[in-house]
């Protein structure tokens, strides 16, 4: 898959690399995503979420593999 920006988002070094990365220090609510839909905690998914979503000045700063890794982790929240 390639990027809008041409950077080849397929390449196994960078999949490692996204992989390893947490921009939105996320992974204790992605602990707790397996509880909270189990219980269907609609307002904990809600809040999560919403307390993951960076503010637009702070995504500018992110590199393209962290931005991969912050929407792989807001993307298992708004699917849920």
């Amino acid at each position: 898959m390639t990027h809008a920006l041409g950077i080849d988002l397929s390449c196994s070094i960078r999949s490692a690399a996204i992989r390893e990365l947490d921009p939105l220090a996320a992974d204790r609510a992605c602990a707790e995503l397996r509880r909270q839909n189990a219980a269907a905690d609609v307002p904990a998914l809600v809040a999560a979420l919403r307390s993951l979503v960076p503010a637009p000045d702070d995504v500018a700063g992110l590199s393209p593999e962290a931005c991969v890794a912050a929407m792989r982790d807001l993307g298992m929240r708004g699917a849920s």
